[in-house]
């Protein structure tokens, strides 16, 4: 999927795709290089807070458009703690919850380390300059809770693909509710 600008400034998403066909007409060329381009709906431009991609492998992107990533980022744990708040949809998850489901095998001291760990990390890979963990704008903590901030726009693929799922089932002509499954679909990847 790409960002781009019409010709009037407005930001819009489009889906891509590249296909390479063999063909045996043009001696010059071994294949037929065909490039598909569609409007997608429902999916964020530049203006989101977070993007949260979890429908395949899970990318993120921030509100200027940077994918997270660095070795931080490459921890299993840090992402899963991500993908677990997200979809929590900014309700208060108690710090035994997600010690119970990250590390469900580990003595309490040890997971509790490990989540400390994983919040730090999870906090320097979405804000690299933070100071402070308690001035996160995106993981917020009280009162041995943790949320992803609901004030934050946060867009999560798999809201889209249930709100696609949803627009299909209305009562519609056939050939609009195949394009809202398509949409829907589109977000799989």
């Amino acid at each position: 999927n790409l960002i781009v600008a019409d010709k009037g400034g407005q930001k819009h998403v489009i889906n891509a795709s590249t296909i390479s066909l063999p063909s045996d007409q043009f001696k010059k060329s071994p294949s037929i290089i065909i490039h598909l381009a569609r409007l997608v709906t429902n999916l964020p431009t530049a203006d989101s807070a977070l993007s949260i991609y979890m429908l395949g492998n899970m990318i993120v992107r921030k509100p200027d458009g940077a994918l997270v990533e660095g070795k931080l980022w490459q921890r299993i744990k840090t992402r899963a703690l991500l993908a677990y708040l997200a979809t929590m949809d900014g309700q208060p998850v108690t710090r035994e919850t997600l010690l119970d489901a990250l590390w469900p095998d580990m003595d309490y001291q040890a997971a509790l380390r490990n989540l400390n760990t994983a919040v730090y990390n999870l906090r320097h890979c979405l804000e690299p300059d933070l100071k402070h963990g308690p001035d996160s704008q995106f993981i917020r903590y009280e009162n041995s809770n943790y949320w992803l901030e609901s004030e934050t726009a946060i867009w999560l693929d798999s809201h889209a693909f249930e709100k696609g799922l949803h627009q299909a089932r209305q009562d519609l002509p056939t050939k609009q509710k195949l394009a809202r499954y398509q949409d829907a679909l589109s977000f799989y990847r």
